[in-house]
């Protein structure tokens, strides 16, 4: 800027000294000097205004800038800590039990226990004789030890009691806890829910769900169907949901729901499930990975007796049933076709009003466990006549009737698949 300022004032001296009349002759006014003067005078002003801009020297001190100083925080005065008004959480009355069977007799348990074990008398489980000796030995559940001679003779001198050979062989559920876990799953409640009427983990509560689920599956009727049969299908979405020890999904997760065209099957997780219904009877249900003739087929002809009556709809899957010996008669939903005098399949469809809310209790059935919840459901509805209590009954003689020793082991294994016999 000093070098542009020099500059300027050299011009403006150098026009000066040009335009400036001499001492000897007299001024004459002429528009060419007016104009130069005018133009020393802009200079001038730019002179000036360029001065300004020059800062002083030596820079005038500045004074730091302060920044606003923070009031500091004085604490008030400390107060006496006071109860927070919380409000009062409504508690059962007190020396009310942690569970229900902490009500229940003991001794009354074991009684029941031993009875329906042994309703024609004490059996030894190995040999299956009557020739047997109490003991004075109980178990720590309160059960009673007996000798078998036969088996003694024959150089097995093992001790039995009324769960060897069953599912509580080896549990240390006591004998109320045991009698309180069968009408808490018959009345469809969770493995959660048992557990707390139990007063055990979780882990245990659905250790137990499982194992009764396993015999009811292997005890399911097998006795065939006669009269008037309806026969329908229904596709549930079911993947590999439910407990951590599954199978491993051989797929990612998908991203959004089963919207896929076309029928079910076990690899899209819409896995069929079929039913048989007896008008005015029992039922039958089974899942199957798919409904092509190889799996259908034969279960049909096993859960159905030769000459009976069989209704459908228009499935072409059911053809073969008249070529098979069965009177097979069909309504055409397509059409609009749901009944024709006696010829419909309501009653096999109004099933299906009852498996999806029950199996909607659980929050989402994996398909690996899904035979095993439809068994229960099968057993719940063939035995509707009865009451929870007595159904329990019915659980219970079908727990000591299942091979306990190999239903623990496919459920410790986690085998369900290969147990269910389905076709993956």
């Amino acid at each position: 800027m000093r070098s542009r300022l020099g500059a300027i004032v050299l011009l403006a001296v150098w026009i000066w000294q040009m335009t400036s009349p001499d001492p000897g002759k007299p001024a004459e006014p002429s528009e060419p000097m007016c104009m130069v003067w005018m133009l020393v005078e802009d200079l001038g002003a730019l002179v000036v205004y360029q001065v300004r801009l020059l800062p002083r020297w030596p820079p005038p001190r500045r004074r730091p800038r302060r920044l606003p100083r923070r009031r500091r925080h004085r604490p008030s005065p400390r107060r006496p800590p006071q109860a927070a008004e919380e409000e009062e959480e409504e508690q059962p009355p007190k020396g009310w039990p942690d569970s229900i069977h902490t009500l229940l007799d003991p001794a009354a348990c074991v009684t029941l226990f031993e009875q329906v074990r042994w309703a024609a008398g004490v059996v030894c489980p190995r040999c299956g004789s009557r020739d047997v000796q109490p003991l004075d030995r109980c178990t720590e559940a309160g059960l009673q030890y007996h000798r078998c001679l036969t088996c003694q003779a024959a150089g097995h001198p093992d001790l039995f009691h009324a769960a060897t050979g069953t599912l509580f062989e080896h549990s240390h559920l006591a004998p109320t806890q045991r009698i309180v876990a069968l009408p808490s799953f018959m009345q469809g409640e969770s493995a959660l829910e048992m557990a707390d009427q139990l007063g055990v983990s979780r882990r245990i509560g659905e250790r137990w769900q499982r194992l009764f689920q396993a015999v009811l599956y292997q005890q399911r009727p097998q006795e065939p169907l006669t009269g008037e049969v309806e026969a329908d299908e229904i596709y549930h979405i079911s993947g590999y949901k439910g407990h951590p020890n599954g199978l491993e999904p051989p797929r990612p997760p998908r991203r959004r729901r089963q919207k896929r065209r076309g029928r079910g099957r076990w690899e899209n997780d819409k896995p069929p499930i079929v039913v048989l219904v007896k008008r005015g009877g029992p039922i039958r249900l089974r899942v199957l990975t798919n409904l092509q003739k190889d799996q259908l087929r034969p279960w049909l002809l096993a859960q159905i007796e030769r000459g009976s009556r069989v209704y459908t709809d228009d499935y072409d899957i059911y053809d073969f049933l008249r070529q098979a010996g069965y009177a097979h008669r069909s309504v055409n939903h397509s059409a609009g076709e749901y009944a024709r005098s006696s010829v419909h399949c309501n009653t096999a469809e109004a099933i299906w009003s009852l498996l999806r809310p029950y199996l909607r209790t659980f929050r989402g059935v994996s398909k690996v466990y899904l035979p095993l919840y439809v068994a229960v459901f099968e057993s719940q509805y063939n035995h509707r006549h009865l009451t929870t209590w007595q159904q329990a009954g019915v659980l219970l003689q079908r727990l000591f009737q299942a091979d306990g020793t190999e239903i623990r082991k496919v459920v410790r294994e986690n085998a369900i698949v290969e147990y269910c016999q389905l076709q993956t």
